[in-house]
C-alpha cells in the first residue's frame, strides 16, 4: 500500500521537480491540489480492492476483519484528499474570489471538470448516508454500491482534463493501471458478482433459539461442500420469500470434520430479527468461508482464549476441532452480562469432561462485576507463556490489549477478530 503511494508522489515529482512545484504561495496550493488528487484516487481505487472479498489478500492483512478495517480507513482518507483536491485548486485563484468560485462551477462545456464534482458529490452522498442516517442494512449495502460509480466518473475526470496525468507518460500508464484494477474489481464484485463469485448451495435442516437474542441454523450442502478451517466466516444469503437476498456474515460454530455446517446468529437488526422465521427446506447461498483468527495458533504453546457476547460464536467450532492428540492447553473465559447469555455453555462443558486440556470458566459481570486481566493470570498463570485470542465487542477487546500490554505480554502473541466491521 505505502509502495504505491510512494511510486506516486516520486512519479509526479519525476515530471516536474520540487523546486518548480513550490516557487510561491499560488503554486503551493496548486500543487497541494494535484497531489491530493493523485493520492486520493489511488486510495480510492485501494478502497475498492479491498472491499472485493479475494481469499488471499487475507494472508497480507491477518484476515478479512483487518481488510475491511483498512477498506473503511483508507476510503476515509482518500475522500478527505479529494476534498482537499478542489479546495487547494480554488484557493490558488484567491484573491480574485469571482474566479475560484468559477473553477468551482464551471462552464457547462468543461465536462472533465464537471465529472470531477459530480463524483466528490457522489462521495459525500455516501458519508453523509453513511455517519447521519440510520438506514436498513440492506439499502445501506445498495448505497455502497454506488461508489464504483463514483470512483468511475472520478477516473474520467482524472484522465482528460489537462494535469500532470495528460502531460506525463510514465503517471499516466500508472495511474491508468491502478484506477484500472479498482475499476475491475469493482466490476467484479458488484457487476457481475452473482454470476462470477463462487457460491455453495446449503438446506436448512434445523433452527434452535438458544436464548431471547441468539439463535442457530444447521444446514446441510445440496452441492459441493464448503471448505473451512475452525473459527472462520461465511457470508450467507437465506432464499426465503419474506428475506431480502443480500449476503450476512456469520461465524461457523461447526467443527470442518462435521457433514454439516451451524452458524450462530445475534439479533441485532430487522434482519436477524426476522431470521427466526426460517423454516427447515429453505434454501441458502453461502460464500467464503473467511478469516485467519485460529489460523495462527501455534499448538506447541498454551492458549487462553477470552469471549464476550456473540464472540463466543468462533471458538465453539474451535473447540469442537481440538485435537485431543496435540495436548495444547486451552482456558476459555466465557464473558456474558447474564447467566441466560451464556450460550451453548453444555456444549463446551461436554467438550471439556472429554478433553483434559481444555477448560471453561463462565463469568457473569451481572454477579462479580468486569473481568480483568488480573483474574486471568490469576487462574491461568505464567500468561507471557501463552497466546491469547480474543473475540467480542470492541471496548472489551481493546480493554484486555491494554491490559495484557501492560502486562508484559508480547503483542506477538495477542489475537482478535475484530468482527464489527461489518
Amino acid at each position: 500500500m505505502i509502495a504505491t503511494y510512494l511510486v506516486t508522489i516520486w512519479l509526479w515529482l519525476s515530471y516536474m521537480g520540487w523546486g518548480d512545484r513550490v516557487g510561491n504561495t499560488t503554486l503551493v496550493l496548486v500543487n497541494i491540489g494535484r497531489i491530493s488528487g493523485l493520492l486520493g484516487m489511488v486510495m480510492f481505487s485501494q478502497s475498492i480492492i479491498l472491499s472485493t472479498r479475494v481469499k488471499w489478500m487475507e494472508k497480507f492483512f491477518g484476515g478479512m476483519d483487518k481488510i475491511y478495517i483498512a477498506h473503511h480507513m483508507i476510503g476515509g482518507v482518500s475522500f478527505i484528499l479529494l476534498l482537499i483536491h478542489p479546495l487547494a485548486l480554488a484557493l490558488s485563484y484567491l484573491p480574485d474570489i469571482k474566479a475560484a468560485a468559477n473553477f468551482l462551477i464551471p462552464e457547462p462545456s468543461n465536462w472533465p471538470v464537471y465529472f470531477g464534482i459530480s463524483s466528490l458529490m457522489f462521495m459525500m452522498a455516501f458519508l453523509v448516508v453513511t455517519f447521519f442516517v440510520k438506514l436498513p442494512y440492506q439499502l445501506w449495502k445498495q448505497t455502497h454500491k454506488f461508489l464504483g460509480v463514483a470512483f468511475f466518473i472520478g477516473g474520467i475526470h482524472s484522465f482528460f482534463i489537462p494535469s500532470d496525468i495528460s502531460n506525463y507518460q510514465p503517471l499516466y500508464i500508472f495511474m491508468a493501471i491502478i484506477v484500472g484494477m479498482g475499476l475491475i474489481c469493482w466490476i467484479y464484485r458488484t457487476v457481475l458478482g452473482a454470476i462470477m463469485v463462487k457460491k455453495h448451495r446449503y438446506e436448512i435442516i434445523k433452527t434452535e433459539k438458544l436464548n431471547n437474542s441468539v439463535m442457530a441454523v444447521t444446514m446441510k450442502p445440496t452441492g459441493l461442500p464448503l471448505k473451512y478451517k475452525p473459527g472462520q466466516f461465511v457470508y450467507v444469503s437465506f432464499e426465503d420469500q419474506d428475506l431480502t437476498r443480500e449476503y450476512h456474515p456469520f461465524s461457523l460454530v461447526s467443527a470442518p470434520k462435521e457433514e454439516n455446517i451451524r452458524v450462530m446468529v445475534k439479533y441485532l437488526g430487522d434482519f436477524t430479527k426476522s431470521l427466526d422465521k426460517l423454516t427447515e427446506g429453505t434454501g441458502a447461498k453461502v460464500e467464503g468461508a473467511y478469516g485467519q483468527f485460529y489460523k495462527v495458533a501455534r499448538p506447541e504453546l498454551p492458549q487462553i482464549w477470552i469471549a464476550g457476547g456473540i464472540g463466543i460464536a468462533p471458538f465453539l467450532g474451535i473447540a469442537k476441532s481440538l485435537d485431543l492428540r496435540a495436548n495444547t492447553m486451552v482456558d476459555l473465559y466465557y464473558c456474558a452480562a447474564k447467566e441466560s447469555d451464556l450460550v451453548s455453555l453444555n456444549e463446551f462443558k461436554m467438550i471439556a469432561e472429554a478433553n483434559p486440556n481444555f477448560r471453561i470458566f463462565p463469568f457473569v459481570s451481572e454477579k462479580y462485576g468486569r473481568m480483568d486481566s488480573g483474574l486471568v493470570d490469576k487462574l491461568s498463570g505464567q500468561l507471557e507463556n501463552k497466546e491469547i485470542f480474543l473475540c467480542g465487542p470492541g471496548p472489551m477487546m481493546t480493554g484486555f490489549k491494554k491490559q495484557f500490554k501492560n502486562m508484559g505480554i508480547k503483542l506477538e502473541l495477542i489475537h482478535s477478530e475484530e468482527f464489527s466491521f461489518i
